[in-house]
């Protein structure tokens, strides 16, 4: 009768013991399926930025010259679509307002920026080109400093990112 009461308590705690093995192998699972989840969406939103910020970045800089030929002018209207596209795909992945808000801001200056493209008067576009530069350069640098926040990029402090060069509409004086 003892070992019948041996055998019985026996496999009652290898029983307790391989469900809670069980219990705890899911949770495990879960977990790392919830770290697999979230991992897959920060580089998933880190590519889609990235893609964002280099067409962004070309457009930037087809930009900067004064004098625009006809031919530059076709090449930053391809420019600013490829931006425009990318910049779709940031509204089905951003996480933060602050990320979203700055991905609209890049893509009003290059609107701006294609008005005045477009503007027959010359001498008025050319006035305003530097503006236009200026407001294409902030509002990358707000986007950048936005999307490493949202991603939780350390390294470069916010302020620097968003002061980094000459000064928006300030003189460097040196």
């Amino acid at each position: 009768m003892t070992t019948l009461a041996g055998v019985i308590l026996g496999g009652a705690i290898s029983f307790l013991l391989s469900r809670q093995q069980i219990v705890e192998a899911r949770a495990q699972r879960a977990e790392d399926a919830f770290l697999d989840r979230n991992r897959r969406s920060v580089e998933r939103r880190f590519d889609a930025y990235a893609d964002f910020m280099k067409r962004a970045r070309s457009y930037r800089n087809a930009i900067r010259p004064y004098a625009i030929t006809e031919a530059a002018a076709r090449d930053m209207n391809a420019l600013a679509q490829a931006a425009d596209a990318a910049g779709s795909f940031i509204s089905l992945v951003a996480e933060s307002e602050t990320t979203l808000n700055a991905c609209h801001k890049i893509l009003a200056a290059i609107g701006a920026s294609q008005e005045l493209l477009h503007d027959p008067d010359t001498p008025s576009r050319e006035a305003r080109w530097s503006e236009a530069n200026d407001a294409m350069v902030l509002a990358l640098r707000q986007f950048q400093a936005a999307a490493r926040e949202e991603l939780d990029v350390g390294g470069v402090d916010r302020s620097w990112i968003l002061t980094h060069g000459r000064p928006i509409g300030q003189t460097d004086g040196g």
